[in-house]
């Protein structure tokens, strides 16, 4: 055993475990860092819908031209924005990720608030892609 307050030796220095050379840990410290990145989408997109619900009440009382179509699609988008966390194991659920915030700009035709929040909720569905990106890419060692 060894003070630790003493700087290591070269005895305790050569100490590797094999099993680290072989399979590199990931570059996050994660153990699972993917599920982790799905948690990140999962939530963005479930507060996604919960802000697109509670914007109905104020765009049907303010605007005072909503029709039940317009109504409808954004209700159809809250539940696809739900249902899109259950395939986030699947590489092509992030992509539906993508197109429901393209989605949600395009609403932007209806009233002008939904156009900034599908612009605000872009900018942090890019963020996340980011971090997925950032979490999932394999672990770079230089010797």
């Amino acid at each position: 055993m060894t003070d630790p307050d003493q700087p290591p030796t070269q005895s305790d220095s050569d100490c590797k475990d094999s099993s680290t050379v072989d399979n590199p840990p990931p570059t996050s410290g994660l153990r699972n860092p993917a599920a982790a990145a799905r948690g990140v989408g999962a939530a963005t997109l479930l507060l996604e819908a919960l802000v697109l619900l509670l914007a109905l009440v104020p765009l049907v009382k303010l605007s005072g031209r909503v029709s039940g179509a317009q109504i409808g699609i954004l209700l159809g988008l809250v539940a696809l924005c739900v249902l899109t966390c259950a395939v986030l194991k699947r590489a092509w659920g992030w992509h539906v990720g993508t197109v429901i915030q393209v989605a949600v700009m395009a609403t932007g035709f209806f009233n002008w608030a939904l156009l900034v929040l599908g612009v605000v909720f872009l900018a942090i569905w890019l963020y996340v892609l980011h971090v997925r990106r950032t979490l999932t890419r394999p672990a770079r060692f230089t010797h």
